[in-house]
């Protein structure tokens, strides 16, 4: 898991959000934790994310790698992308996508410089995303 968060990383995720983890579940292969959603900076067209109670779900294997490695009581920034509406897992599902990092005060103002320069189209994804749709 990537402990350093940078304007590339911010613009090909979907959503920024910043949890709580309240609680940790075993559910058959999976882990369930229960988020609280404290705050959204970032939220892409198709993400149904609030605040409030979510869980987030990670298989056997990506929590005996520890990747990411979750503390309850901590709080966490949580980017991430192409979430699957599974419905036997409903909420976020951990992928190859997804970044939490622990919480900082010093994060929220790289949140609010890196969302202020996504507003002017100053992302990578969506330069290219221009540049190839003119051709």
């Amino acid at each position: 898991m990537p402990t350093r968060l940078n304007q590339r990383k911010y613009c090909k995720r979907e959503y920024a959000i910043e949890v709580l983890v309240t609680n940790k579940d075993i559910i058959g292969n999976y882990i369930r934790y229960s988020i609280e959603i404290e705050s959204v900076f970032k939220r892409g067209n198709g993400v149904r994310i609030r605040r409030g109670q979510q869980n987030f779900w990670m298989t056997q294997d990506e929590f005996v790698c520890k990747c990411p490695k979750l503390k309850i009581g901590k709080r966490f920034l949580l980017l991430g992308r192409d979430d699957t509406n599974d419905v036997d897992h409903p909420g976020i599902i951990n992928n190859k996508f997804t970044i939490m990092i622990e919480w900082e005060e010093s994060l929220l103002d790289k949140l609010e410089r890196f969302s202020r320069r996504e507003l002017k189209g100053q992302c990578p994804n969506r330069r290219k995303l221009v540049s190839t749709s003119t051709i």
